[in-house]
This record gives C-alpha cells, structure tokens and sequence, in this order.
C-alpha cells in the first residue's frame, strides 16, 4: 500500500517496529554470470569469554540506557576463568547483543541443532527470566525464555519449541540466522514462545554473567581465536563505474550517516556510502568492488556477496546476470543474492543487463545531478557485503530512464478535479474499500482497525452523502492508518501545478477537539492541518513544503485522518472515531465554504389574528392568523372559543377566566356556526410554531351570534 509500508528493523537485539521511509534501502541489480547464491553452514561455534575467545570480546550491551558490561572474572561455582558480566540498570528490554552479522560465516542454529546452551549467573536473590532471541535481519526472529535461579545455572533454550522457529525450519525458508542476543531479566514471546510459565521480571540493578555458549553443538574446541581468522575486511568500495556525483548522481549521504549512527538504527558499518545514478534503460551494469583489509591490503579469494532489489525497497527494476532473472524486492526479501570471489587484486565483478523499456522507464531527468523522485521505478538498489565481518562499502541506486532517443510524452496536465463523494462522481467510488496489492484505492491498516463507506453526510455540510473514515473500529487502531485517495499514474493527469498548489477539502471532525490532518503528494510532500470539531474547510498549501516543485508531475495523493505524518503524532489514541471527507478540490477544483450556521429566531406576531363572516347560524366564519415574525418555516395551528361577553383587546395568549370563553371543536382555520353558539361570542387562538418555539394571537371576539 502507499500511504505506510511496515517494517520490522533491530538494534540488532531489540526489536523496534517502524514505518519505512520513502527514501528505506532499496538494492537494485542482478546475478553475475556463473555465480550462486550463498548458503551459510552451522558449523559448531562456542563463547567462553577466555582471552582467546575473540568472538567473546566483541559481544556488547544494547539500549538507551543499557547499563554496563565487560568480560569480567566469573563468580565462583562455574569454573576459575572469564565470564561476560552485565549489569542491568537501564531499559527494561536492555541486554547483550552476542553475535551480529558477520561476527562469523555461520548460521546459528538448523533443524539438526535446533538447542543453544549456556551458563548463567543470576545476581538477583529470586528466579528471575532470561531471554535468547536469534534473528535474521529484516527476515525472521524467534526467541526462547528460560527461568534462572539466583546463582549459576546451566540452561537449554530449544527453539524448536517457538513456532515461528519451527515453522521456519520445517514448512518456512529455513533462514540463515545470523544474530544471536540475550536479554537478562526479561521476557520477550517473540515468534511464539508459549511454553514460558515461569519467572516475571524483577527490579533492574541486579548482576548476570553469561559463559560457556554452545551453539550448533560447539564445544570449547570451536572457540574462534583472535587471528585465527586471518585479514578483516576493512572497506569494500564500487570501484567502477565510478559515480561523479557532480555530473550524473546523486550523494545520500546524509540518510546514510542516520542509517549508520542514530540510536535506533545501527543498521549500516561505518564507512559505508550511498549513491544514486541515472542509467539508460536497456543499459548493461558492469559492476566492479575492490575488498581491502583493515590495514588498506587487497584482499584476494574472499567471498563477496550482493544484494539486488534489496528487501522493503521497492526496487523493481528488470535485470538478468547471465541466466539469473532477479525478482522485485519483497518485505522482507531480496530479489536476488549473487556471490563473487576476490581475484589478487581483491577485485570482483558483477555484470547484470536491464531489460526494461523505454515505455517502461521513467522520464529523462532535466538534471542528472538531483535526486530521483522517491519512489520512481524502474530503479535498483545494489548493495555489497562479505560474510567475514561487517564492511564499510557502498550502495548505489541505479534509475533507469528513457534513452536520448526515446520518444518525449506528451506532458501531463492538471485538469480541475472535484471529489464530492455522490452517486455520480465515479472517481472517488473506490474509496469505499480496503486498499490491496490489486486496489491501491482506499483505507489503509496492519491490523484491519479502520474502514471507509459512502454515507450519509452529518448535518451542516455541502452535500447528501460524504466518505466516512472509521478509524480504529474494533478499538484503538493504528495510529497511523489512513486513505489511499487518488492515484493517477496510469493517466496523464497530475496532481498541483504552479498555478493550482492548493488542495481543499470539507472535513468533519466527530471529535470535541481538533485533530490533524495529513495530506501528502508523491510519497515525501506533505501538509498538516487542524480541523475542529464539526465540519470545516480545510486547505493544503502544497507549496509550503520545500521539497514541492511546480515542474514535478504528482500522481498520488493519501490523507491521514487524525495522524500528523511529519512529527508521527495523534490526539484521540483511546478508542474508535468517525471521520467524513467531502469535495475535494485539486488542480482548482471547488470546494464550497461551510454553510454559516443561522440561530432560529422564535415566531412573534405583530399584527393580531382576525375573523371575518356573519355571525349567524349556519354561516361559516374564517380565521387571518394575522402577521408574523421569526426563522422559516413557521406552522400555524388554531383553537375556537365560544364566549358569553365580548372582547376587543387581542392579546398574545389564550384567554382567561375572566374572559368567560370555552374551548370548542375546530383546529382548522374556518367554522361553521351551530345553534349551540347562538347568543354566544366566538374568538380564535392562533399558534405559530418554529424550532425555536412558539408565540399566540387571540383574536377580538365576533358580534353575538344571532
């Protein structure tokens, strides 16, 4: 869907949950000729924390406020050497991340050695949890929980006991796990591991030592020896083609240094790049890295592995390497992972074709030095690793264009279009539905907690019917969810022009306070505004946000209801709410202004109700009910009295005990006079009536009826 894409990023240990950027890694590419796809072995590893355990002096706390932890001297009870100690002060999900990515060439843990096991120092003076969590970036994580008792404990976490772990190694993709953390102290059913009973967690402050892990049956024999490893690979850089960023490319950078050093992120080595480059469509990617060491060295018979349509990227571009057809990105997923070696040199090529069209491609760029609409396909994102250890190296993003020759389409145009939501305006009819991979119109949510329906519009609006938004229908939704509104990428209509950067909208808020609202163009121009409760007419200034452009042809439109999307804030977090959408004015389209509210006036008379007639049996009189004042429409009703004195006063009211008169028959404005009125005076009441109330007019009685 294009208004959120979920996906699921670690600081390695920790799992956060976050909303993937327009701009999220995305590699592009494909299969070199002769190559395979790497397969990792679980081969036995094993972490004793000795001075020659070099994967044990890489292990290292993780969180905000992690704590402290260092290889330190074990307690009694377990054995005379080095255990890893962590000190839990900080975040309650705080804990050690043991291996990352690279830290070996192994998988840990496969259906043949589904246990991890270990010793386990507890400081705490009751049993308390321990968490192991393995995970394959981006792809899967599975987590087992045993409970500790105070003191050493020696424990067994068998995950073939999580059902995501066992689905994975029997029916699933049987991943390559590739992270190994431990969490003291807490509980994480991360998969699902539904057999932990045990232990809660406990106050923070306490010591934990971890020592002697087994995995993949390893045994002290297995311990990896600092050196034993031969050369670190240092940096691994795209040597050709060479990306001059001042002629034909864009530098990322700037993404890329969050992507390496925020908090929550971590999720590239030091050193690494990003780059951007336009390529004609058709073009062959020969595509060149040098490995050197640590100490600047080449590095010669070392694998190198490279992603291509890199997973929750969006890269879809076409691309064959020799007999390899590379699929689109997935979330998560590659589309494609191709394995090099280093010659002596320590270089190794790649050589891939592009088979998208000119038809196919985006549009030539009038500058080869900005950066590519987000978004645009067909595009690749390439990205270089090595299974020995995390690399500083480089990612390019490859956006195939259409030639120099290819034929220019005709530019789009920015015709008014107006949404009004009736029976008649067919370009909002599919908005009444959940948007899907097959229908990019409509709502959008992970967990089903919104829905849409063309309804009946709440009173003081322009119109009979308005696109009500239920937001969070069985309870607290998604704070984010939403509306997939307009896509017109298939047309040659855009959406704002320099003359028409307004968006406009009715908008009816249920709530008592105001809410935002949200409305972006293209996946990365966005506008906030407050609506207040009740209905009002909102404008989006497209123009206000810096990264809009006159000359950039808009295709997508999606509004946040009660979400502020450039801060990622809400108001109403509590339970479920109704929104209305109603004409929608883009390229100049019209919205009308919200009706004034008018306060009824209550009805007042100012010139008395009258009778006319002879007053005589038989003869009919007739009520006037005289002239009135007051909000439209007015009702009049009317009650007959027969009275036994006249009376010429006509006051506003019915009459009194004084006045010597009885209600008779009669509602309607005339009446035909009967014996028992003969001798008698006959006066009419007169009501009107309006939703601010009412008033009365009594008329003068008749002459006495004869």
């Amino acid at each position: 869907m294009e208004g959120k894409i979920m996906s699921e990023t670690t600081q390695w240990g920790r799992k956060l949950v976050t909303v993937a950027s327009s701009v999220a890694l995305a590699l592009g590419g494909t299969l070199a000729a002769g190559t395979s796809a790497h397969a990792a072995t679980a081969s036995p590893v094993y972490m004793n924390f000795e001075s020659n355990d070099s994967l044990g002096a890489a292990a290292a706390a993780f969180s905000n406020l992690a704590g402290t932890a260092a290889v330190a001297a074990a307690p009694a009870g377990n054995d005379s050497g080095q255990a890893f100690k962590f000190t839990k002060n900080g975040d309650a999900w705080s804990g050690v991340n043991l291996l990352l990515p690279g830290s070996t060439a192994y998988a840990y843990t496969n259906s043949d050695h589904p246990s991890i096991t270990l010793d386990y120092y507890s400081g705490s003076s009751v049993p308390s949890p321990v968490t192991l969590k393995l995970e394959k970036v981006g792809l899967w994580a599975s987590t087992m929980v045993q409970e500790a008792a105070p003191g050493w404990n020696h424990l067994t976490f068998n995950f073939d006991n999580n059902a995501n772990w066992h689905y994975a190694f029997t029916d699933g993709p049987h991943p390559e796990f590739n992270i190994l953390a431990i969490f003291p102290n807490y509980v994480d059913k991360e998969g699902t591991d539904v057999s932990y009973t045990g232990a809660s967690a406990i106050a923070a402050g306490d010591d934990y030592y971890i020592d002697n892990i087994s995995i993949n049956g390893g045994t002290a024999a297995d311990v990896v020896s600092a050196g034993s490893g031969g050369a670190t690979p240092g940096t691994l850089r795209l040597t050709s083609p060479v990306i001059d960023t001042t002629t034909n490319g864009f530098d990322g950078q700037e993404a890329m240094d969050h992507w390496i050093n925020d908090a929550d992120k971590h999720w590239y080595p030091a050193g690494s790049t990003y780059k951007y480059q336009y390529v004609d469509a058709g073009s062959d990617l020969n595509l060149t890295y040098q490995l050197k060491d640590t100490n600047g060295n080449p590095m010669a018979n070392t694998e190198v592995d490279l992603s291509v349509n890199k997973s929750y990227s969006g890269s879809a571009a076409a691309l064959t390497c020799g007999a390899t057809v590379v699929n689109a990105a997935a979330s998560p997923g590659d589309g494609a992972l191709l394995v090099g070696t280093t010659n002596e040199s320590g270089n190794v090529t790649f050589s891939c074709t592009n088979t998208n069209t000119d038809a196919e491609a985006a549009a030539r760029p009038t500058s080869f030095t900005a950066k590519p609409a987000d978004g645009s396909n067909p595009f690749s994102q390439i990205w270089a690793s090595t299974p020995a250890g995390p690399t500083g190296g480089d990612i390019t993003e490859f956006h195939f264009v259409k030639s120099a020759s290819a034929p220019v389409p005709d530019p789009r145009t920015a015709p008014a279009i107006t949404m009004t939501m009736e029976s008649n305006d067919s370009v909002s009819a599919g908005l009444a539905q959940a948007a899907d991979a097959n229908h990019w119109q409509g709502w959008f949510a992970s967990n089903g907690s919104a829905g849409t329906e063309m309804a009946a519009a709440p009173a003081g609006g322009n119109g009979t019917t308005a696109l009500k938004f239920a937001k969070g229908i069985t309870g607290a939704g998604d704070a984010w969810s939403g509306l997939n509104f307009l896509n017109t990428t298939s047309g040659t209509t855009k959406l704002t022009d320099a003359t028409h950067h307004n968006i406009t909208m009715n908008f009816y808020n249920s709530q008592s306070v105001a809410v935002p609202v949200t409305v972006k163009l293209g996946g990365n121009v966005e506008v906030v505004q407050q609506a207040a409760a009740g209905w009002s007419k909102l404008t989006f200034d497209m123009s206000t946000d810096s990264d809009w452009s006159s000359s950039t042809e808009y295709t997508t439109l999606v509004v946040y209801v009660d979400w502020n999307d450039t801060n990622a804030t809400t108001v109403n977090t509590d339970a479920a709410h109704d929104y209305y959408i109603d004409n929608v004015g883009i390229n100049g389209g019209t919205t009308p202004a919200i009706p004034a509210v008018v306060t009824a006036v209550k009805p007042a008379n100012t010139k008395a109700a009258s009778l006319s007639g002879t007053a005589k049996v038989g003869k009919t009189l007739t009520a006037a009910k005289g002239t009135w004042s007051g909000t439209t429409p007015v009702t009049y009703s009317y009650k007959w009295y027969r009275c036994t004195k006249a009376a010429t006063a006509t006051p506003k009211a019915a009459p009194v005990a004084a006045d010597k008169c009885t209600l008779i028959a009669g509602t309607t404005s005339s009446r035909k006079l009967v014996a028992a009125d003969k001798g008698k005076y006959l006066r009419v009441l007169v009501t009107g009536t309006n939703s601010a109330g009412n008033a009365k007019s009594l008329s003068k009685t008749t002459a006495k009826v004869g």
